[in-house]
């Protein structure tokens, strides 16, 4: 870290100062205009139902009025023009109103304000792409005309540190025109499906804000904050001294999230996983999705139960970067973010994907469906369009029996039932016993439970569910909403985190904060493991389990950089003795992850050995190799 105090200084500013001075312009700096913080707006939806702080610049030492809705409220600027004040909890109202702001003579007027719900819409490209784009599209754009749906699209934009000011478009009302108006070819599909559906079922204006970037990865959307309830991922979080990309973290929030944190909204809606999928995230994209969910309630000042977060599921697609297995392993993160991080839902979309196509157009269902747990969960609705909500999301793993030849499988969120959604046997079910073999398994349907059976597999102990990318199954409720991918029991990374040395260590800064083991697979240099430099083969690395294990399993990869070959792997339970399990040769300039399979055997000690390097330079000097990740099951 280059200065640690400003460091400090920095994340006092994050977590300290109040959020609602995020004011037009920085502190300190001498204003002479009169001017409303950038959320506020014309045509703008207020946040029925909770405190209202409003606020923005003014002379210092004047004295400011605020009027709205029969409220009027004063306040003084401070001595760099800062004021602020606070409405009462304002009820929903689609009377078209005048947000007023006085001072010394001078007047501000916000004009066309409405009361109701607002929601932050945020995440990668399937929900920033427009209603243009889906499956519907004419009519869709043709009948978008809602007077009090209100759309707001933050522009793309990139910070080091959280900003004050919001670069975004006006806010504007919804209207066969507005909805083509966004930063891919048209508003949000799915925050304009969800946002509709809340408002004819509601019965209230809807304030809409799109704050998505296509191809980002959950990292950046992450607040500091985030990063600090989450030590496990090992991030590093010095202040960012020059932004490069929008990888990096915390850079996406603090220019595209930060400026709305003191303005109040219900909850948000995320649609995002697609990059992290490919960056082989698996099983930690669980953890990146509470630090994200955490952050961003710390951030406005919200708890748990006052702060719902619903997201969709990424849907079935072959990614060529990936194994087959890998989007059913963030599909499994994903699902255990919705049944252990509070107030969260997810909207599944196994049934409504294409796996050719990783930016699906039926984005309608999507919306109806984010809105279906909303409407359930946040307003206590128990119909949508006519329908009774029984469940408000498709069936979701709850317990695994196993008796004899069978596996009994029981589900949350199937009291409507369980059936096959075209009416044929059910499919995307395997079971296996302890040899890890698994068969495809006849299912027999209960109310909230499947019979799982298979004559290769007369001793079943396991069971998985949807676990391949082009995984299209046909379970469904009976309100026709399908099962979430899962696999019981839970694997476990028996690697995550564990300690490791290396015969030919690093003396640059890479690899020294566990990066072998974090569970990332960010494949560049700030991240991966690397040897030094010398020149000298092979090279050892050997991580330390802390205990004897039972490992079947290793998958470890390379980045497209570096000179790393081949990759021998052994196992030890006493750090001396090591049998060997498999080996890999990797290409160069290509990301690249192998798997070895073998007997399970107890180890405590797993060690790879780097036996040879490639010629040619790539980036790095030839001597180093480089490593992305070791996982052990």
């Amino acid at each position: 870290m280059k200065n640690p105090n400003s460091f400090i200084v920095a994340l006092t500013s994050i977590l300290v100062l109040p959020v609602i001075a995020a004011a037009a312009q920085l502190p300190g700096t001498p204003v002479a205009a009169l001017k409303l913080a950038d959320p506020f707006g014309d045509e703008m939806v207020l946040q029925q139902g909770m405190r209202m702080p409003i606020w923005g610049t003014a002379e210092p030492g004047a004295r400011v009025q605020v009027s709205f809705a029969g409220q009027i409220k004063t306040a003084t600027g401070d001595s760099s023009g800062q004021w602020k004040v606070d409405l009462a909890p304002l009820p929903p109202s689609s009377e078209n109103r005048v947000l007023s702001v006085a001072s010394d003579g001078n007047k501000v007027e916000i004009k066309d304000v409405l009361v109701g719900e607002v929601w932050i819409c945020s995440g990668q490209s399937n929900m920033e792409m427009g209603v243009p784009q889906d499956a519907s599209a004419p009519a869709e754009i043709a009948a978008a005309n809602f007077p009090a749906i209100r759309l707001r699209v933050v522009n793309r934009t990139l910070s080091a540190t959280p900003r004050l000011q919001l670069d975004a478009s006006p806010w504007r009302v919804c209207s066969p025109v507005t909805i083509t108006q966004g930063t891919w070819n048209g508003f949000s599909a799915a925050a304009y499906y969800f946002g509709r559906d809340l408002h004819r079922q509601l019965g209230v204006p809807v304030g809409l804000i799109q704050s998505a970037w296509g191809g980002t990865l959950i990292e950046p959307w992450i607040t500091t904050e985030g990063y600090r309830r989450a030590p496990q991922l090992k991030v590093q979080i010095p202040p960012v001294d020059k932004v490069t990309g929008n990888t990096q973290p915390t850079v996406l929030y603090n220019a595209m999230i930060a400026p709305w944190t003191g303005f109040p909204v219900r909850g948000a809606i995320w649609y995002q996983g697609e990059s992290n999928c490919i960056q082989h995230d698996g099983a930690v994209y669980f953890d990146k999705m509470r630090a994200l969910i955490d952050g961003w309630r710390q951030a406005w000042g919200r708890t748990d139960a006052d702060f719902p977060f619903y997201f969709a599921q990424i849907a079935p697609f072959r990614y060529a970067q990936c194994q087959p297995q890998e989007l059913a392993e963030l599909w499994a993160a994903q699902n255990k973010a919705a049944a252990q991080i509070p107030n969260t839902g997810m909207a599944q979309t196994q049934d409504i994907g294409d796996i050719h196509d990783i930016h699906p157009h039926d984005k309608q269902e999507v919306g109806r469906r984010l809105a279906r747990l909303a409407l359930a969960r946040t307003y206590g609705v128990k119909t949508q369009n006519g329908a009774a909500i029984i469940d408000d999301s498709g069936p979701r793993f709850q317990s695994l029996e196993a008796k004899g030849d069978r596996l009994i499988v029981k589900f949350d969120d199937a009291k409507s039932g369980l059936a096959a959604r075209d009416g044929k046997p059910l499919s995307g079910f395997e079971i296996a016993g302890d040899d890890d073999q698994f068969a495809a398994a006849e299912a027999q349907i209960g109310r909230d439970s499947i019979i799982l059976r298979s004559k290769t597999v007369t001793a079943p102990t396991q069971v998985r569910f949807a676990w391949s990318d082009a995984a299209e199954p046909n379970l469904m409720n009976g309100n026709k909403l399908p099962a979430a991918a899962f696999c019981a029991p839970e694997p476990v990374n028996l690697a995550l985190h564990a300690p490791y040395t290396c015969t030919n260590p690093n003396t640059h800064g890479y690899g020294a904060s566990g990066q072998l083991t974090d569970g990332s697979w960010i494949a560049d240099g700030d991240h991966c493991f690397a040897s030094n430099e010398d020149d000298k083969f092979p090279k050892d690395v050997v991580v330390d389990l802390q205990e004897a294990r039972e490992v079947r399993r290793l998958k470890f990869g390379v980045p497209p950089f570096g000179s790393t070959k081949t990759v021998l792997a052994a196992i030890s339970t006493d750090g001396s003795t090591f049998t060997d399990v498999g080996k890999h040769v990797f290409s160069q300039e290509k990301a690249e992850i192998a798997i070895l399979n073998f007997a399970p055997a107890k180890a405590r000690f797993i060690r790879l050995t780097y036996t040879d390097r490639y010629d040619k330079q790539v980036i790095y000097p030839i001597g180093f190799v480089f490593t992305t990740e070791l996982e052990a099951r």
